[in-house]
């Protein structure tokens, strides 16, 4: 269960297996991070727009989020779980100030925590459903978000940032 908002990203969906997706990409984003130079780092593809780092550092932010989220409803949570305003975010984040090589070494770390949370839950918790942002989602549904989540700005950091690298 997912509101259309989430539905909008189903298309990046490529895998079976949420868990062994997770391990791949983690792995290919964390290598292609570590590849891009602090100049690249700065990129900007337009005025206005977050720059490479930046892009990064909301990678991190959402899955940290999603990752609480993912765990209150495993919990049995009942509350209605905060939106996130991703603008203030990153305005209030120092990712810019950073080294890739860091945010690599960061983004990877909260992909490995994602991992051990999913790993050693029990199955039947995937379907789970709590209310996160005014919207009924499942922890199935928040655990593929960061999936196709991560590989949406990958996507667009190579074609719209670096042209196609």
């Amino acid at each position: 269960m997912m509101s259309e908002y989430y539905e909008s990203y189903r298309h990046y969906i490529l895998e079976n297996d949420i868990y062994k997706g997770l391990i791949a990409q983690g792995e290919m984003t964390y290598q292609f991070l570590k590849s891009l130079s602090d100049v690249q780092g700065s990129i900007r593809y337009e005025a206005g727009k977050w720059s490479i780092r930046e892009v990064a550092g909301h990678i991190i932010d959402t899955e940290r989020i999603f990752n609480f989220r993912a765990l209150s409803i495993m919990r049995g949570d009942k509350q209605s779980l905060p939106g996130m305003e991703e603008d203030e975010y990153a305005a209030n984040a120092n990712y810019d100030s950073r080294t890739m090589a860091d945010i690599a070494d960061e983004l990877y770390t909260v992909r490995q925590s994602t991992l051990h949370l999913i790993g050693n839950m029990d199955p039947e918790k995937l379907d789970l459903v709590g209310i996160a942002n005014q919207n009924p989602v499942s922890v199935r549904a928040l655990i593929y978000f960061m999936l196709v989540h991560e590989r949406h700005h990958i996507g667009v950091m190579k074609r719209k940032y670096l042209g196609g690298k």
